[in-house]
């Protein structure tokens, strides 16, 4: 693409005109296109102020602070900066609350180009401003500006580096004499619809993983489908990790604390199947997406327990004395320790473990499990699987068969304290996977 500001040298004008901040501001018209981004965990303290984010700033000591700013697709982003002579980053002062100008005209101009990390223009600049001095010494703003484009309509876009190029002049002329004065980079993202409003009473916000992980894996994605395919194709390949690129793992340790909520999982970065499908759930909704009927539960028709495959038998004809339940196991009080099982006595043992987020040895003994259901199709994120659409059998009970025919070993009845009957799965075996109904209204709408 043709730069706007290509065919001009640019001539150093015996200033020293330095970029010291920018600031990234609510729009001006579609102001709830923008996103106050939430630090990840269970504070949910704000990354973004309510109406502007300072999220590039040049450190008087050294080094260059940034910060990510995010909005709805479909607006214009508006953007302010200020520049220094001295280089002195601290003497910027706070903008006016409305982005409007303060001080006087000084008799400089500003403009800024966005460009790819390739410095090839995008299509979105900021127009030539008149600079205007403020606070002490050789300080200058430029107002809060909407740029040339919007986001365009529906289109998820990631920005790891928004790069603008600036430049100034002492005359307002765009095909006059420029000279470079810095150049910008954050992190911006741009969701495909308004996000759900926030719940924070179930560990729901408008967290900054959530926001990387959705506009990073669905992004150019214009329609749900594509949206749901990118980010589902993140969580397939079983290594989700935060923006900080920290693992979170499901079940990493099999006795921890483990979370159960999309916040919890972002502080502790290990959890149960409750916490893995909020997450993925919560993905969704900062793009704008939720279904009722969305969060699955399922567990065995008359079992017990599941477990999970892969499990072998002893090769005998078992000891139990159930002919349906043929083999038999002994828990020691506690079955789980060092991430294995402890059993007093077994004819059935974990030989193959499974493998989830982050995690090649998961527990495989459940009484449930929760899955997600989205447009129609059952996902599986703990273990970045899907299991097809649900069918009802000839009793009407929603059946998970992919579920229970690839990935389920066995089935087992549990005789507390420590006794186990046990089948193995296979085509003579009666038991399946099935969705629990909701015992409470809309408790499967998350």
């Amino acid at each position: 693409m043709l730069s706007l500001f290509a065919g001009r040298q640019a001539v150093a004008q015996g200033l020293n005109f330095q970029l010291a901040r920018v600031d990234f501001w609510r729009p001006a018209t579609l102001a709830d296109h923008w996103i106050v981004i939430k630090e990840d965990g269970i504070a949910g303290t704000p990354i973004s102020g309510e109406l502007k984010t300072s999220a590039w700033k040049n450190l008087q000591a050294g080094g260059v602070m940034k910060k990510p700013v995010a909005y709805v697709s479909g607006c214009h982003a508006r953007i302010g900066a200020c520049f220094t002579q001295s280089g002195e980053a601290d003497n910027c002062p706070e903008p006016n609350p409305d982005g409007a100008p303060s001080g006087n005209p000084a008799g400089y101009y500003v403009r800024g180009e966005v460009v790819d990390q390739a410095d090839q223009p995008i299509g979105i600049s900021l127009p030539v401003k008149a600079l205007y001095k403020t606070g002490l010494g050789d300080v200058y703003e430029y107002p809060a500006t909407a740029v040339s484009a919007p986001f365009e309509a529906n289109r998820i876009q990631y920005f790891e580096k928004f790069r603008i190029r600036w430049e100034w002049s002492t005359a307002d002329d765009p095909n006059g004499t420029w000279a470079a004065c810095g150049v910008s980079e954050n992190p911006l993202y741009v969701t495909q619809a308004k996000p759900v409003e926030e719940n924070p009473g179930v560990g729901y916000r408008h967290f900054h993983t959530l926001l990387y992980i959705g506009c990073k894996y669905a992004n150019g994605a214009t329609e749900d489908v594509a949206m749901i395919q990118g980010v589902w194709g993140h969580f397939e390949g079983r290594a989700v990790k935060m923006v900080d690129g920290v693992p979170m793992k499901y079940y990493g340790d099999w006795t921890g604390n483990l979370a159960d909520r999309t916040d919890e999982l972002l502080e502790k970065k290990d959890g149960r199947c409750q916490s893995w499908a909020k997450i993925l759930l919560d993905v969704l909704k900062v793009q704008g997406f939720v279904e009722l009927n969305n969060y699955i539960v399922v567990k065995a028709n008359i079992s017990s327990e599941f477990f999970v495959k892969t499990w072998t038998d002893y090769g005998g004809s078992g000891t139990s004395g159930n002919p349906d339940y043929p083999f038999r196991n002994v828990r020691m009080n506690n079955l789980h320790e060092n991430n294995s099982y402890k059993w007093a006595y077994s004819e059935v043992n974990y030989s193959v473990p499974s493998i989830a987020q982050n995690n090649d040895n998961t527990p495989a003994d459940f009484g449930f499990h929760v899955i997600v259901k989205i447009k129609g199709m059952l996902y599986d994120p703990s273990y970045g699987l899907k299991y097809g659409t649900p069918i009802k059998n000839s009793d009407n009970i929603e059946v998970v068969n992919m579920m229970d025919e690839d990935y389920i070993s066995a089935y087992a009845l549990r005789y507390p304290p420590v006794d186990y009957e046990i089948q193995i799965n296979d085509s003579v075996v009666s038991d399946y996977i099935r969705i629990v109904e909701p015992i409470i209204l809309n408790q499967n709408n998350y």
